[in-house]
């Protein structure tokens, strides 16, 4: 979405190899199936939008030598990294907490803003939240376990159109963030068994 939308720059990192659930819920295809994650979405994001610069890492914050790969990364000066210029936003997608935790604090240490995503499938939420320069702008949305047992059973059927409702308004949000335009939502939260989004939001 964002390659799409012209971001023309994007590195991607990530750790793990394309297996078959990713398929099912993402935009992977067959034949990538056991390649490294990273290599994947990078043919993905060529496949439709060859315009697009990026370059694909495989990374794993739990690994203290790759963790201080990405920080010197962080740090470049403009034109030494990868992809020629500044690193403008980082989008947080792990799922595991301790990672997201390491990665936060890179983002902390280098005053680098760091867009927050993720599910949670015991509230049957998606959501993003904000944290400029490396700080949460807003308190973070409660997320309370869902009690409707059909809207539970639902959350596999749900996820791929929950990845792309809340990623459709991440892209917006970002955009304007990095174009300085208008009112930015610092946090979100897309609740699949109500079809409810709640956001807060952030102004310029």
């Amino acid at each position: 979405m964002l390659a799409r939308s012209g971001v023309g720059s994007l590195l991607i990192l990530d750790h793990g190899k394309v297996e078959e659930v990713h398929v099912n819920s993402l935009y992977y295809q067959n034949e990538q199936i056991g390649l490294p994650r990273s290599d994947a979405a990078k043919l993905c994001v060529n496949d439709f939008s060859p315009q697009a610069k990026v370059e694909a890492l495989q990374i794993d914050f739990n690994n203290e030598v790759e963790r201080k790969r990405v920080k010197d990364l962080f740090e470049m000066e403009e034109g030494t990294s990868p992809l020629g210029g500044n690193l403008d936003i980082v989008l947080d997608c792990l799922e595991d907490s301790t990672q997201s935790g390491l990665l936060a604090e890179l983002c902390h240490s280098a005053g680098i803003t760091r867009l927050e995503c993720g599910t949670k499938k015991e509230a049957a939420c998606a959501y993003y939240q904000f944290h400029v320069a490396g700080a949460a702008t807003e308190q973070a949305f409660a997320m309370d376990p869902v009690e409707d047992a059909a809207g539970a059973s639902l959350w596999e059927v749900l996820l791929p159109s929950t990845y792309q409702t809340i990623a459709g308004l991440a892209v917006q949000d970002v955009l304007k963030y990095l174009l300085e335009a208008g009112k930015v939502t610092s946090a979100v939260r897309y609740n699949t068994a109500t079809m409810k989004v709640d956001s807060r939001e952030m102004s310029f």
